[in-house]
């Protein structure tokens, strides 16, 4: 079975959202600015982005949080993508702790399903 569109264009925007961390996203009060206000620090930002734990854990969360329906059409793209992005911000956000993370993640959002697996 091949990844419907709707699955494909939900991975789309999330590898898009994620590149660009969560600056502009509706649901955070991060901006451009907040690197110039000091809240966020360029090399950090970029540090964490980039790093393979980060990126595994956000996919994770994301992929663990998605809900497909039996056409294949994704049901909740965004609150799959805002807990992926709660579970990593903590990594370059100083003003956020996981202890912010609401509601807070689950063991079920963070364990990686074993190979060959549904």
């Amino acid at each position: 079975m091949k990844l419907t569109k709707s699955l494909r264009s939900s991975l789309y925007w999330f590898i898009e959202a994620y590149s660009k961390g969560l600056v502009g996203d509706k649901r955070w009060d991060l901006t451009n600015e907040s690197f110039e206000d000091g809240r966020l620090h360029w090399e950090s930002y970029q540090h964490a982005i980039v790093d393979p734990y980060v990126m595994k854990l956000a996919i994770t969360v994301w992929s663990n949080n998605l809900e497909v329906d039996e056409t294949g059409r994704v049901l909740n793209e965004e609150w799959a993508r805002f807990r992926a992005f709660q579970a990593i911000r903590h990594n370059f956000d100083k003003n956020f702790s996981r202890a912010d993370i609401a509601p807070p993640l689950e063991t079920w959002e963070v364990l990686e399903n074993e190979l060959g697996e549904g």
